[in-house]
Formats: structure tokens, sequence, C-alpha cells
């Protein structure tokens, strides 16, 4: 076959993995299926109610011809912004992809599809209910977990910001990271894969597009197929996500806050704090671990 036919063939069979992505990556409709990813996120990194982690990180990309600054990010390179919600098992949930790189990354996920329905909870979630053992907190809202480039949300948490924070915010700080760092294992595991996304992308912005939403697809695919040595082999490779070339970690600020989301985050504090804190949290505490600050 000739060069154009195979390119035509790879954007078709790309476009086709997405077209049928609820086979592999579907977001729950049935909310026994959003507390079993809770259940997930409670027994392996123990937080509560949490529903996923959320990230985003910059695709990069040639620079497309007459394009400007259009596509050029804070990292000097020229990117498109894939954000992705992902489950206890590494696997996608949900991604909003395409956004021009330039943009700020709050601005991103507050005008994606995904944002808009975080803010409006619009994902089926669970109704509020009493963290374990803890009912004198009150019902508490299913949420997911994401770093600073976030909104504090009623279903969405993120750190307190500062970095002279009381021991019970530190506190917050190191269990809510500790469950997000699983999104930066996804992406690790993600890049080791497709190797396309340690380079700079040489396609035009719709097709570099489609082909992020492909390998989300088969990513989700695979994570359900893979053996336990496969997993292993994957995490060696996937440890310094960060050294990728053609995957860089979204920044940003959050936006408005209301009074709800500020107290269903001071009630999981309280919780880590008192009602259910682990024997190792001070003392990773008090050496500075996995800080979102």
């Amino acid at each position: 076959m000739g060069v154009a036919t195979i390119s035509r063939l790879v954007h078709e069979g790309c476009e086709a993995f997405w077209k049928h992505r609820e086979i592999f990556m579907k977001i729950p409709n049935d909310r026994d299926d959003w507390r079993m990813i809770a259940a997930n996120f409670w027994e392996k990194w123990q937080f509560p109610h949490c529903i996923g982690a959320l990230d985003g990180k910059h695709v990069v990309l040639m620079k497309p011809d007459k394009s400007g600054s259009l596509y050029y990010n804070y990292k000097e390179t020229c990117s498109i912004v894939l954000k992705a919600l992902v489950d206890a098992n590494l696997k996608f949930i949900a991604i909003s992809t395409g956004a021009l790189g330039r943009n700020s990354d709050g601005g991103i996920f507050a005008r994606s599809r995904l944002g808009q329905r975080f803010a409006d909870g619009d994902f089926n979630f669970p109704p509020s209910a009493p963290l374990p053992e803890s009912e004198h907190l009150g019902p508490l809202p299913y949420v997911a977990v994401g770093d600073e480039a976030f909104p504090l949300l009623y279903h969405l948490m993120r750190p307190f910001p500062g970095r002279q924070n009381s021991i019970d915010k530190q506190i917050f700080n190191y269990r809510l990271s500790r469950a997000r760092r699983i999104m930066e294992n996804a992406f690790g595991i993600f890049a080791a894969r497709w190797m396309v996304f340690h380079t700079k992308i040489a396609l035009q912005p719709a097709h570099a597009n489609s082909v992020v939403k492909a390998a989300c697809v088969l990513h989700s695919l695979l994570k359900a197929k893979t053996t336990p040595s496969q997993k292993a082999q994957l995490m060696e490779e996937a440890a310094d996500v960060n050294s990728v070339d053609g995957l860089a970690n979204v920044r940003g600020t959050g936006g408005m806050v209301t009074e709800a989301a500020i107290s269903v985050r001071d009630s999981f504090k309280e919780f880590f704090m008192q009602d259910k804190s682990v024997p190792w949290q001070m003392q990773n505490v008090q050496r500075g671990r996995f800080s979102d600050n």
C-alpha cells in the first residue's frame, strides 16, 4: 500500500476506536459502578468516597503551519491538552482533549465538557452518605481528587494552598496527594505503551487529537488485560513520567470556591486527622513527602 493509503487507514482506525469507546472506556451510568470505584480507592489508597483522580498533560506537537502562538505553552513548546479522570486501577474513565496549549489550564478545564459536568454535578454520582464509621460528620458527597491546577468544587477536592499550613491541612494534602498520584502512574504507563508520546507528534492538531483519543481507549482496554508481571514492567518504565518528552504537566489555579465545597474539604480533613488516620501519615508529612505545595 502507498503511504497516503496507510495514513488514511490509521486515521480511520483511530476514529473507529473513539466511536466505539464505550466498549472499553465507559463513563459509569449506574451509581453502583461509581460506588465500586470509590470502594477500590478506599481499599487501595485509603481515600473514601473517591470516584477518580483527575489530572492533565500537554501532548507536544510539531508547530502547525501558520498557527502563530495558538498552541504555544508555558514550556515553550506547542501542544494540545489532555485531561483525564482515572479509577484506582489506572483505567481512564473520562477524558477531554484537544484544547490549545496556550490557554490556561484552569480555563481549559472550566470550558471543557468534563469540567462543566463536575461543576453541574452531572455525573449521576451516588447521593451523599456518611464516610466509614464517621456518621457524626454527616453525609458527604462523592468526589474526585486533583492537584492545585483544578478548582475546589463540591465534587472535586484540591489541596489546601500555601506552604505554612497547619498539621491537619498538611495531613489532608498528603492523603489527597497519595490518592492522586495514581494519575502520574497512569500517564507514565500511557506514554510507556505509546512511544509517539515520547516525541513531538508530527501531525496536524486534528489528527493528533484523534491519535490521543484512540490511545486512551486502547490504554483502558489493555489495563483490563494486563498481567501482574506486565504491570510491574510498565510501572518501572513509567517511574519518571515527567521526563517524557512528549507529555508535560499542566498548571493553573482554582476558580470560584463555594462555601459548600469548603465545608466538604474541612470534613474530609477532620476525617483524616481524627476518625481514620493512618499510622504513617504524620511521619510522611514531617518528611515532606507527597506535598502538593
